[in-house]
């Protein structure tokens, strides 16, 4: 009988307790083995969705074989079958989006719950009611919040229009995009701190603004340079990596931080308009699972890796668009009400060389 080690990782999404104030929560349990060179090794993922204790779901099983030389769990998040977004995926291709009317059409209601989840990430008091009413009634009744608020609704309500305007002349993501981005995103709603120290909607920041754990994003002085530098990286994008393209993009942008104020709205608008430019639906990131969403960006920040981003937008895709006819069914990827575990459990078998 060969000897038996298990290497397990698991990725809590739990709500409890939080690595660096994050719910991405990695717990390794291993032995250690002798040596990987010469066993091989049993690979397997799997899926469990769980809810106050009751399992939920089937688990999806993918087995390879594979020789590791050490491991890293959170690549395997890749490996899970995410079948909700290759079924929303399909649907929005099969629309044959070309003209803005195409795309407000099909996304309907979505600038208000995309406006409302951007801006919940960043502001506690947005409310879909008073999104909702800016949007289609261009005001709102009986409201006792701060005017900022309201500037920031009404700001990506212009900003949403714009979105479904450069669509129809396919304008390129380009800085003067984003720059109008910003300036339309942040209009009205600089604070005095900011203003006083020179800083203007729809240029560049002049100074430095903490934006993660350690980070404050590039020198003012580089930002410029920085931007161009990652825009000109995704002048050639293949529908095909588009996603993976829009994960890129978002993280460094975040990372660059490029202005005083609205990164992460400009971030988010703008990785849309590059997915629909693609011929991917829009993302929203919604605001319940902001924890996730920055802990995938600190990956980036901190680590380099992508993957948790690429993953997380695949299944905030699927929660988008799980209401359209494409994902309609049980879900193989996660109920949104209910806590979920993704675990990856290698398994090693100590057999001799040429087995």
């Amino acid at each position: 009988m060969p000897n038996l080690y298990i290497f397990c990782e698991i990725v809590l999404f739990s709500g409890a307790s939080h690595a660096r104030g994050h719910r991405f929560e990695f717990c390794s349990l291993h032995q250690k083995a002798p040596d990987f060179a010469r066993n091989q090794v049993l690979f397997i993922t799997f899926l469990v969705i769980i809810g106050l204790g009751q399992n939920l779901g089937q688990g999806a099983t993918q087995t390879v074989t594979h020789t590791p030389k050490g491991h890293n769990g959170a690549d395997s998040i890749g490996r899970l079958t995410m079948g909700g977004y290759e079924r929303a995926l399909d649907l929005w291709r099969s629309k044959n989006i070309t003209t803005d009317a195409d795309l407000a059409e099909v996304l309907n209601a979505f600038g208000i719950a995309f406006a409302y989840h951007s801006g919940k990430i960043e502001n506690e008091n947005v409310t879909y009611h008073d999104t909702r009413e800016i949007f289609e009634h261009d005001g709102v009744t009986a409201y006792t919040g701060d005017l900022r608020t309201l500037f920031e609704i009404r700001n990506a309500k212009e900003a949403y229009e714009i979105f479904l305007c450069v669509f129809q002349a396919k304008r390129a993501l380009d800085e003067a995009f984003l720059k109008e981005l910003q300036f339309c995103l942040t209009k009205n709603t600089y604070d005095v701190r900011r203003w006083q120290l020179g800083e203007r909607p729809g240029e560049y920041k002049r100074h430095d603004y903490v934006t993660g754990w350690d980070e404050v994003g590039a020198a003012p002085e580089d930002a410029a340079d920085e931007v161009q530098e990652l825009l000109e990286e995704l002048r050639d994008v293949k529908p095909e990596n588009v996603l993976t393209a829009a994960a890129y993009f978002h993280a460094k942008f975040e990372n660059i931080h490029p202005f005083a104020d609205g990164n992460g709205r400009v971030g988010r608008l703008a990785m849309n308009y590059l997915l629909v430019l693609h011929g991917h639906p829009p993302i929203i990131i919604h605001e319940e699972d902001r924890k996730e969403y920055y802990a995938a960006l600190e990956a980036w920040d901190t680590r380099q890796k992508l993957v948790l981003l690429r993953e997380f937008l695949k299944w905030q895709t699927e929660k988008t668009w799980e209401k359209a006819d494409c994902t309609r069914g049980e879900s193989e990827w996660v109920n949104i009400s209910r806590r979920y575990f993704i675990c990856s459990t290698f398994v090693l078998f100590d057999y001799p060389t040429g087995w």
